[in-house]
Order: C-alpha cells, then structure tokens, then sequence
C-alpha cells in the first residue's frame, strides 16, 4: 500500500481514482473519505455492496473519486460515487435502496440521488488517472481499459 500512497501524493487536484471498494473502506489508502459519514449509515452501505457481491458473484465494485488535495503533506480522497460492474439491472439495484425510502427511516440518507448506466463516453472520458485494485496493485486508468472490460459500469451517486 506505500507504493499507492506514493503515487497518490503525486497527483493533482484535477486527477481522481477509481479504487476497489474494500480498499476504499477499508483505510488501506491514506485519506479517504466517503459522502456518507455516519458509521451506521457506513455499515448498512457495506452491508448492501456485499447483497449485490452475494447476488452477482462477479459483481465489481469501485469508489470512484474526484480530485485528490494534499493538506499538510497528507492527501484527502473524497468518493460520492460508486461503480458497479453487475450484471444486475438498474432496476435491481434502485429495488436494493428503495426499501429505505420511507419518511421516518434513520437509513434514509443512504438513498443514492441519481443511479444510471454508464456510457462508453463517460467511461473513457474521464479525469481517473489510476486504478486500484483488491490485491493492492496500482495500474493507470487508460492503460487498464481493455483488459478491465469496463463494458456494463452502473453509477450510484450520492449528491
């Protein structure tokens, strides 16, 4: 993991990444930060990545950040969108959430804003400079493309 962290010292405030989910969370990165901070809420989030892990076991799961700031030296990584590779449908996934909408539920703020399919363009156009993966490897964003197949991305964001 130094190796990540290096590198992510080395990127701007314009370049993001795209980490495999229980990297993200799992602190193996210096600095990052999800949109949602309640540990609760956190845990119910984990809970439904491992539903849809369960369900498509060939589900990938990334957290998707924009901008990496450096503050004294140490970097901050904020993430309010996750990729999911599935082949789950978007209707699958907004069906996962929507047993949370409900006008009294305390798990309420996990109810992402916008869930859609992600298209080539957006996919390829991107400020993502470096992709992490779960064995710890660090690969550039572009240069991963092809082999990472990145053919069914649905977007969950939290605004």
């Amino acid at each position: 993991m130094e190796n990540i962290n290096k590198k992510i010292l080395e990127m701007n405030s314009k370049e993001g990444l795209l980490v495999e989910f229980d990297i993200f969370f799992n602190s193996k990165i210096n600095g990052c930060h999800f949109v949602i901070e309640d540990d609760t809420e956190l845990k119910e989030i984990r809970s439904i990545v491992n539903n849809i892990k369960y369900i498509d076991k060939s589900s990938s799961i990334f957290c998707c950040t924009y901008g990496v700031n450096i503050i004294d030296g140490n970097p901050f990584i904020y993430c309010d969108n996750v990729w999911v590779k599935t082949t789950l449908s978007i209707d699958d996934i907004n069906a996962i959430f929507i047993k949370y909408d409900y006008e009294y539920n305390p798990l309420r703020p996990i109810i992402p804003s916008n869930i859609t399919l992600l298209s080539e363009e957006e996919i390829n156009n991107t400020n993502i400079k470096y992709i992490v993966l779960s064995d710890g490897s660090i690969h550039k964003y572009i240069d991963s493309l092809p082999t990472i197949k990145f053919d069914k991305f649905i977007s969950v964001y939290w605004d």
